[in-house]
């Protein structure tokens, strides 16, 4: 089967199995997407829905506070105290259970006594209210700031409220606060009553207490039923009036306003109940009657009682049916999952049949573009022949940015890493010939130099010692042989590894005795700051000495001049400092000389370089040979103008013995010699 035939194929069986996979996929993403999004509308909805009854309760309370703010009311009231308060407490109880006891007997309306208070200024202005709220408003009454009601737009049951616990509730103690009273399902009207009791404040004292008893089962009701139907919710349900369900409920259980025309006549399930908390709203997933169900419900802040209102009931009042025992409500709103998903199973539907189109088109655009790609192909083999010839230097050229271009750009790569492992290999070959030679050549180089140095002490012996210019030459031939003797001991060192003799060491006394046989230009400040007095560690002393000193002398030709290597200026530092870092042991050499660029850094661990005018740039690689068999490193951090810090570590736990082979630059190595 041809390429370009193959290609279709493929191309079109991994749509097929793409589109399968996908689909099932994306069915269960979009099902969990599609429920969390519905399950945070419907959260966000009814959190939302009940701060808005809880404000419109509020908006009721404001009526009802318009009721008492009228001048010949708080006039009634201060005249009515008044009476009451020239009487002893004995005299002022007595006196309102005689008018109590009075009223209770007295079941005639069109009697003086109950005309008193029902037809007086208090009472003609709270029956023009309550007729002005058509049916909204049952009785309305005030009481003085002892419960004995004052004036009234309906014969009460008793006139004294002072025992009653709505009453206590409104006075709070002679505080005020505006207390609702869940009364319930009333049956003389037909709806549902809530008793707003407002105390009347003067001086920040409570002079009297206003009850008005509202219906409000109308308002609820309505409010209910637009509130089951959010906009919010409508775009998950394709607009299904029917599907999400509002419902409020007492924390009993007992539902208010629901699918029952009756409020308080039916009870949440407890799978719902039970889920139910006042300090939270929630969003949950639950199975009703074996369907499962998104339920989302929030407290009515109002109803739970705060500082500034009350809520609840106890008294069973005559007609009315499930008083309210201390309960708050909840809104709660409910719909069926399956609706839910049901834009999910349309959506996913409409994918496959649109995959399936896709695949076959695709198919044939495979066919069409697997001619193309064949040509490119046929030609990168033949290419790809004659670099694999030893032509290296040959690259292919492409402008292609696709899988085409990646494999011929795969293909320069390949052919540059070959030439750069040839010019590595010689490298690694020129290293094996230096360490080859440098044994031989160091030991040719030592006899000269061992015979040089008794030869320049003879002179110097025999020579006039008043002759300046023949001390000098005597001494700079003595430098000399120093420097061609420290450059066989850096190749010897660098080269011939031997096994670490490790001892217990205290680090601290070992460094400061390094130091001290260490000659130092003059004009060197030496700063030292040992922290690690008590410590010891496993290492070869002999070898680490040769780090530290390497490191010292650099950082002292750092701080002196090229041809006056015996003094420095005059506010050169070097500073010295032990100390625990973590799970490493550093020795910190610091110094405030010329500094390195920042273009040589890179190369300061390379065998042969060097920044000096005499050396063969072993000193640094040797460092950080020592520190890797000691099992520790080497750091360097350097800024020109301001000087150089070398970090030496070591790990807490002595070094492992190193017996292998020493890696010389991060690539080529050299066996022991």
């Amino acid at each position: 089967m041809k390429i370009q035939h193959k290609f279709a194929l493929y191309m079109f069986l991994s749509i097929i199995a793409f589109l399968m996979v996908f689909s099932l996929l994306s069915y269960w993403y979009s099902k969990d997407g599609t429920i969390n999004s519905a399950m945070s509308a419907m959260l966000e909805s009814v959190q939302e829905e009940s701060n808005h009854l809880g404000d419109r309760l509020i908006e009721k309370s404001k009526i009802a506070i318009s009721m008492a703010s009228s001048g010949s009311v708080l006039h009634e009231l201060i005249r009515s105290n008044a009476e009451y308060e020239q009487l002893s407490e004995k005299e002022r109880a007595e006196k309102i259970q005689v008018l109590n006891s009075r009223w209770i007997k007295t079941e005639n309306v069109d009697d003086d006594f109950v005309k008193s208070y029902m037809q007086n200024s208090i009472a003609s202005s709270l029956r023009l209210q309550q007729e002005s709220l058509e049916d909204e408003v049952g009785e309305i009454f005030i009481t003085n700031r002892y419960g004995l009601a004052i004036g009234t737009t309906n014969k009460l049951s008793t006139l004294a409220h002072s025992h009653k616990y709505w009453w206590k509730a409104a006075n709070n103690n002679g505080q005020g606060k505006i207390y609702f009273d869940d009364r319930g399902y009333d049956e003389s009207v037909g709806g549902y009553v809530i008793g707003i009791v407002i105390p009347i404040m003067v001086n920040n004292q409570v002079v009297g207490i206003l009850k008005c008893n509202f219906n409000l089962f109308p308002t609820l009701s309505r409010y209910i039923k637009s509130v089951g139907n959010h906009d919010v919710y409508e775009s998950h349900v394709n607009g299904d009036s029917e599907v999400q369900k509002a419902i409020l409920v007492r924390s009993s259980g007992q539902v208010i306003i629901g699918e029952s025309a009756t409020p308080l006549s039916e009870v949440l399930p407890d799978s719902i109940l039970g889920k139910l908390d006042p300090s939270s709203a929630e969003s949950m997933i639950i199975s009703i009657d074996n369907i499962d169900h998104i339920v989302a419900y929030s407290p009515v802040s109002l109803t739970f009682s705060s500082d500034k209102y009350g809520f609840g009931g106890r008294y069973k009042y005559k007609n009315n049916t499930n008083n309210n025992d201390l309960e708050g409500w909840y809104l709660l709103f409910k719909s069926d999952l399956d609706s839910v998903l049901l834009t999910t199973i349309e959506s996913v539907s409409w994918f496959v049949y649109a995959g399936l189109i896709f695949a076959v088109l695709a198919g044939i655009v495979a066919l069409l573009m697997g001619r193309r790609v064949a040509l490119p192909i046929h030609k990168l083999t033949e290419r790809a022949k004659r670099i694999g010839k030893g032509h290296l230097n040959e690259l292919i050229d492409s402008d292609a940015s696709d899988e085409l271009g990646v494999l011929t750009d795969a293909f320069n790569k390949m052919s540059i890493d070959l030439s750069e492992s040839q010019i590595e290999l010689m490298r690694k070959q020129r290293l094996a010939t230096l360490g080859q030679l440098t044994a031989t050549v160091s030991h040719e180089l030592r006899n000269p130099l061992g015979a040089m140095r008794p030869s320049i002490y003879i002179i110097e012996k025999r020579s006039d010692k008043q002759d300046e210019r023949v001390q000098q030459a005597i001494e700079r031939i003595d430098r000399n042989i120093d420097r061609c003797d420290h450059i066989i001991d850096e190749l010897l060192d660098f080269t011939r590894i031997t096994d670490l003799e490790l001892h217990a060491t205290r680090l601290d006394e070992w460094l400061e005795s390094v130091l001290d046989e260490q000659k130092i230009p003059e004009n060197i400040r030496i700063e030292k700051n040992f922290s690690l007095r008590n410590l010891e560690l496993d290492i070869d002393a002999n070898r680490l000495q040769r780090a530290v000193i390497n490191v010292v002398e650099n950082a002292c030709h750092a701080m002196t001049d090229e041809e006056k290597t015996d003094s420095a200026r005059k506010d050169s530092c070097l500073c010295i400092t032990t100390t625990e870092n973590g799970l490493r042991i550093e020795i910190i050499i610091s110094d405030n000389g010329v500094g390195i660029p920042e273009n040589l850094l890179v190369k300061i661990f390379e065998p042969l370089f060097s920044t000096r005018a005499f050396g063969v740039g072993l000193g640094m690689p040797t460092v950080k040979q020592i520190m890797e068999q000691h099992g520790g490193g080497v750091e360097l951090d350097s800024e020109v103008g301001k000087g150089t810090t070398v970090t030496l570590w070591l790990p807490v736990r002595p070094a492992e013995k190193n017996n292998g082979n020493v890696e010389l630059s991060g690539k080529a190595s050299l066996v022991g010699l």
